[in-house]
């Protein structure tokens, strides 16, 4: 229940809920820490000593004891306050963007800013600055320019606008197209001429393109050659291994040390050997193109992306075309982009998707056989621009 309700770890440090329920986990593992320290520590040494005065109680357990007992109910005030803040707080109903909401202020000549960066439910990141003079009135101007990039991304840097919201607030909704660290430059001088700019990091957990993975039954994984065969002959030697460990043990109190540890080890086979078979992924990621790299089949993908991309990917797929400018997030350069994913990646994306962006589902729109040979001609697209360097380094 608590995975359907929060949606992963961002959303424990990005909501009210999620805060919530910390502290409330927080407040009851003290609990159960003092109750374990009464029991294992405390009331064993509260049993009556033997001396030639009698049976007596030490007096520093005793008091002790007092102030566990005195914290465990403190502590219990605070797990049912928890839980009664929980009953008041509605549960994340999407997965929160952020890993961790951003709130900075700071100054600007003249100027003092407020800048807040918070997940919506649309899956969007919702930018707002605040801005007031010296005397606390509200700074009103044209809109201000964000530049935002990932460090860790060799990719143009995406562009968008803080538009007037309110008597002076700015205020931008975006869709993040990449889960990661994000560095995000906003240009003040717009409204104040001397003001500069303001910098600032945050952390995306998830994306329009990761929301859309499933778990999934495969195959190919398990039995591709040689990497999966030889993974799936180890794990099954292992999982024998273990049996017979535990059988040779049996109840045996002298081999209790190898029939605990054949059960670690016959846990760990069958996890992994499980794991090669389910996947949290794109469900046709591992499916190899059925088209061969023809000029025809080439020409053939090279015909339709003109037909069905170029407007929004531009003619030669560098994510440039005629209404790029009007899109958010941006097309992607497919030049860049289509080397760091799979034939079977690609095909998912061009017959699905991307939920949050302009990016439509195109499985009734082409065949199946289309499809594939639409990712076979960005197969064919050597990579330029700065990206180009980026992918030879890390041989894409």
């Amino acid at each position: 229940m608590a995975t359907r309700l929060i949606h992963g770890l961002p959303a424990l440090t990005a909501t009210p809920y999620g805060n919530a329920l910390l502290i409330k986990l927080g407040t009851f593992g003290g609990l159960l820490l003092i109750a374990a320290i009464n029991h294992f520590l405390l009331v064993p040494a509260l049993e009556p000593s033997q001396s030639k005065e009698g049976a007596r109680v030490p007096q520093g357990a005793a008091r002790w004891f007092r102030w566990a007992v005195a914290g465990e109910a403190v502590l219990l005030l605070l797990v049912l306050g928890a839980t009664g803040v929980l009953t008041t707080r509605t549960p994340p109903r999407v997965p929160q963007v952020l890993v961790q909401p951003v709130h900075e202020t700071g100054r600007l000549g003249t100027v003092a800013y407020e800048l807040d960066a918070s997940s919506q439910d649309s899956g969007a990141v919702r930018f707002t600055l605040r801005l007031q003079d010296a005397e606390g009135r509200p700074v009103q101007g044209a809109a201000l320019p964000m530049e935002l990039t990932m460090p860790g991304h060799v990719m143009p840097p995406y562009h968008a606008f803080l538009r007037p919201f309110a008597p002076g607030e700015y205020r931008a909704d975006l869709i993040l197209p990449m889960s990661g660290r994000w560095r995000i430059v906003i240009d003040a001088t717009n409204v104040v001429a001397s003001a500069g700019s303001i910098e600032f990091e945050l952390r995306t957990g998830t994306s329009p393109r990761e929301a859309q993975q499933v778990w999934y039954f495969t195959w190919y994984r398990a039995l591709r050659w040689p990497a999966g065969v030889l993974w799936l002959m180890a794990y099954i030697a292992l999982a024998v291994f273990a049996v017979r460990a535990i059988v040779i043990a049996g109840s045996k109190p002298t081999f209790r040390p190898l029939r605990v540890g054949g059960h670690l080890l016959l846990f760990f086979s069958l996890w992994q050997l499980v794991s090669l078979f389910v996947a949290k992924g794109f469900p046709t990621a591992y499916d190899p193109n059925p088209l061969p790299a023809t000029a025809d089949v080439v020409a053939s993908g090279q015909a339709l992306f003109q037909t069905y991309c170029a407007q929004c990917h531009g003619p030669e797929a560098r994510g440039d075309g005629p209404l790029a400018g009007e899109m958010w997030p941006p097309p992607s350069d497919l030049t860049v982009f289509a080397p760091m994913h799979t034939d079977g990646e690609l095909y998912w994306f061009i017959s699905k998707g991307v939920p949050g962006t302009e990016m439509p589902a195109f499985e009734t729109a082409l065949t199946e056989e289309e499809r594939w040979a639409v990712v076979r001609y960005l197969r064919s697209l050597p990579p330029t621009g700065p990206g180009a360097a980026w992918l030879n380094r890390h041989r894409y």
